[in-house]
């Protein structure tokens, strides 16, 4: 069985699951802090973070959090504090006026 599989599974730390280059276990990872089970709430965005820093990881962090965008803020509720942490958390590596375009209207929406 692969390290980073059995490695995942035993982990107690969150940031400790994800030094992974397997695009598939980052994945999986993600849609994880979907169940509150696997992933407490409040390590969401650590998870978000860590991943998005992970060479394989930041677009695959992104599509993510613009996928699952609606079901994060129905977790989490309509605070901006919360929400705007995951986007600092996800975005934190972006530079370039394409991706401010990307970012602008998930900003707009985590005020509203």
């Amino acid at each position: 069985m692969d390290f980073a599989k059995v490695n995942y599974s035993e982990c107690q730390e969150p940031v400790d699951r994800v030094y992974t280059y397997r695009v598939s276990y980052l994945r999986r990872y993600l849609l994880s802090t979907l169940n509150r089970d696997m992933i407490k709430p409040q390590d969401v965005k650590t998870v978000l973070g860590i991943v998005a820093a992970n060479p394989d990881g930041h677009l695959l962090a992104w599509r993510y959090l613009k996928a699952h965008w609606y079901t994060l803020q129905t977790m989490f509720g309509n605070g901006t504090f919360t929400m705007g942490g995951l986007i600092t958390a996800v975005t934190s590596h972006f530079a370039s006026e394409y991706d401010f375009k990307e970012v602008s209207p998930l900003i707009m929406m985590s005020i509203l």
